[in-house]
């Protein structure tokens, strides 16, 4: 289906319209401008930023209710400002309404069966052969029992003790039997098409199947074996391959290095070392040859024979060839099919991303067929003589004076002509049809995406009213993007990009922002042993430099010099904490005869502002903040908010 923005504004006012209907099925417990709130969305999302335990949780529901009225307000304003009308705002809410709704077009109990049924399948392996016999999905009627037939030929001839291996050789349409003669080795659920997977399964061990029909033509299916799943290896390798048309001395060659590999193992040498010495396998070489855990089917049949006939971990192989070259692995890890509660969920995805969920679409269209009295007026015939060369080649025109009005059917009260379908086709047309395919059965294909388009886009189109949950919850994104857009433009860009209002509220509130106090302290080279009183004295008079006190000592002992000058912000430091406490008892200076050191307090500098660029982060985030407060202050002045306090009183008291 194509989607233009036409239909994008089309959808978005079918949501705004179904929003408003949805809501207004709640008692009013707030109007905030031209909004009304119903106390289901109070209530949904006070629970929902209330959880207990979290960094939201708002015990106080008066609290919650003035910061609701804030989130509204700023929604009120971003309608009035026109941010709802943005394109790019409207494609993205109706892109997340599309993703919304998926959830509710799918029938849960087919999907919950679909995949119980591929995990018991799971638990088995199945050896199995096939013959195809090719056949175009649109083939005519013709052609398509003429493809049945010759699929019960062979299957006689195989019933009859003809080798179904040299059948499939001789008959098969699948490419690869030539050279695998039809041999597909063990297979599982989810791994091939639905009817494919279906037609092995029910074939019981040692029989062939009846022609079994899929997207690819008609398949006879040979059960050789039936075996209890083997679960996931997981193993590293070392891989020699082949060149493309190599030469026997070149395969040789090959062969000689792998034997070589194989004796450097036995020797000891590391088997990581070598993969990633030698292994042409560069994508798992880089990790010692480890590859990801892998189940049946998944690698050449030799490999994986292999792989699951190591017994324990750490056990590595002999060498071995497969159709791509010379292999030697280990065992690094083996595990069972998971429990279904492991991999449940999985399964379950799978299988609305596989073949079968094509059960699924038919039961809801089934469904959605009986809700909407859908009737089909059986009128296709009468378009097929209309389907001409000249429309595949582009005449979008019936023949003049066909009648184009007949109804070829209706649902929930709306009529569908053969004009609507017409117009379809000219969409959908290709720019030929195909030889094999009859044009009534590319009409039929066309026909039934036509009805089902339009039977999904209804019930698509109807989830608000339908589903209250649905509803809410697309309100409650729809508020959540205008929030966004409007606050990232008037709050958080502008106080990044602010920068003189920034450093205004810097300045205001530098104070906010300050460095604790330093202790300065200078220590001396000196050959003095003792400080006499003559010294003390003359060094208590000097200046609280550095070049005071130096210019004293030099007095009284001329190899004195300054060693080091350092800020503390904490005096605790280990090496020098015991010089610090005689400090802090009045001393000015200390003398340490043992290192011949004179200890400087030059005093302790009270905290100062840290400079801006030190600090951006939080002052912008602060900056923000204030921004929001006076932003709230202004939209509570310019738009009316009204509370219904008795109904408020009411839901508080039920909290």
């Amino acid at each position: 289906m194509l989607v233009d923005m036409k239909q994008i504004l089309s959808l978005y006012f079918f949501i705004l319209i179904f929003i408003s209907q949805a809501l207004a099925q709640s008692e009013i417990l707030i109007q905030v401008g031209p909004k009304k709130v119903t106390v289901d969305e109070f209530l949904r999302m006070y629970q929902k930023n209330n959880t207990p335990g979290t960094f939201a949780e708002i015990k106080n529901m008066d609290e919650y209710l003035q910061m609701f009225i804030n989130y509204k307000l700023k929604v009120v304003e971003a309608e009035s400002l026109g941010f709802d009308t943005l394109n790019s705002f409207k494609s993205e809410l109706a892109g997340y309404r599309k993703h919304l709704a998926r959830p509710y077009l799918i029938d849960n109990s087919i999907i919950d069966r679909l995949a119980n049924e591929a995990y018991e399948r799971m638990k088995y392996e199945i050896h199995a052969y096939h013959i195809l016999i090719s056949l175009d999905p649109h083939a005519l009627p013709a052609d398509t029992l003429k493809a049945y037939d010759k699929a019960l030929r062979i299957r006689r001839r195989a019933l009859d003790g003809y080798d179904f291996q040299a059948l499939a050789r001789e008959t098969s349409d699948d490419p690869s039997a030539s050279r695998n003669s039809g041999d597909l080795g063990y297979i599982t659920a989810l791994r091939t098409v639905y009817q494919f997977e279906n037609g092995v399964y029910k074939t019981p061990v040692g029989q062939i199947s009846m022609p079994v029909r899929s997207s690819y033509g008609y398949h006879l299916i040979k059960v050789v074996d039936k075996r209890s799943a083997r679960g996931e290896v997981k193993v590293a390798h070392i891989t020699i391959l082949f060149p493309p048309d190599a030469t026997a001395d070149e395969l040789l060659e090959k062969e000689k290095l792998m034997y070589s590999i194989q004796n450097q193992l036995q020797a000891g040498t590391d088997f990581g070392d070598l993969a990633r010495k030698y292994s042409d396998d560069k994508s798992s070489a880089a990790q010692g040859g480890e590859l990801p855990f892998f189940s049946t089917g998944r690698m050449v049949p030799e490999f994986e024979q292999a792989a699951f006939g190591l017994k324990m971990d750490g056990e590595i192989s002999s060498v071995f060839k497969s159709a791509i070259g010379y292999h030697i692995i280990k065992r690094v890890a083996l595990k069972p099919i998971p429990e279904k509660n492991e991999i449940f969920a999985d399964i379950k995805n799978r299988v609305v991303k596989d073949s079968r969920a094509d059960l699924n679409r038919l039961a809801i269209l089934a469904r959605i067929k009986n809700e909407t009295a859908f009737k089909d007026y059986q009128l296709l015939p009468e378009m097929e003589y209309l389907m001409d060369s000249a429309f595949f080649e582009g005449n979008d025109a019936p023949a003049e004076g066909t009648d184009m009005s007949g109804i070829m059917f209706e649902f929930a009260g709306k009529k569908f002509t053969k004009s609507d379908f017409w117009k379809f086709l000219i969409i959908s047309r290709p720019s030929r049809l195909n030889s094999n395919v009859h044009i009534y059965n590319f009409l039929s294909e066309q026909y039934s995406i036509y009805q089902e388009t339009l039977l999904f886009d209804y019930e698509e189109s109807n989830l608000e009213k339908k589903y209250p949950e649905f509803s809410l919850t697309l309100m409650e994104y729809y508020d959540g993007l205008l929030l966004f857009e409007i606050s990232k433009e008037k709050i958080w860009d502008k106080a990044s990009n602010d920068t003189l209002g920034l450093k205004n509220y810097y300045e205001q509130n530098k104070n906010k922002y300050m460095a604790p106090g330093k202790r300065t302290l200078a220590v001396y080279q000196t050959f003095i042993y003792e400080l006499n009183k003559k010294i003390s004295k003359k060094l208590a008079k000097s200046e609280n430099t550095v070049e005071g006190v130096l210019s004293v000592l030099i007095k009284y002992d001329p190899r004195a010099r300054l060693l080091w000058k350092k800020e503390f912000v904490s005096t605790d430091s280990a090496q020098y904490k015991h010089f610090f406490a005689r400090l802090d008892a009045g001393e000015r200076f200390v003398l340490d005869a043992t290192s011949h050191q004179l200890f400087h307090d030059m005093g302790v500098l009270g905290p100062q502002p840290l400079p801006l660029e030190e600090v951006r982060g939080i002052v912008t985030s602060n900056y923000q903040s204030q921004l929001e407060t006076e932003w709230n202050a202004e939209l509570r002045k310019k738009y009316v908010v009204t509370i219904n306090q008795a109904v408020f009183d009411k839901i508080k008291s039920r909290k």
